[in-house]
């Protein structure tokens, strides 16, 4: 497994565990799971607590994209200064 793949599991499993953790606690509301992908590489996992006995409304958020670096970031950034991708 790629480095990038392992840390992309890892971040997903904590993202699990911290959801899992603050529902025990709130002991009445459950996440929802939204999973979005971009067209233009990546992609990423919403979840959203809401109406709960601690928590008016909260989320744990996950995303890992990629793709062509946008022309207006090239031109404005110097770090991206003969860089295509991210």
């Amino acid at each position: 497994m790629e480095f990038k793949e392992e840390i992309t599991l890892w971040l997903k499993q904590l993202q699990e565990s911290i959801c899992n953790d603050l529902q025990k606690e709130d002991g009445k509301s459950a996440f929802t799971k939204d999973e979005w992908s971009r067209e233009e590489g990546g992609g990423g996992i919403s979840r959203i607590i809401e109406d709960g006995a601690v928590f008016e409304k909260g989320g744990v958020g996950f995303s890992a994209v990629h793709g062509n670096t946008p022309a207006f970031y090239l031109k404005k950034r110097t770090c991206f200064r003969g860089k295509r991708r991210y």
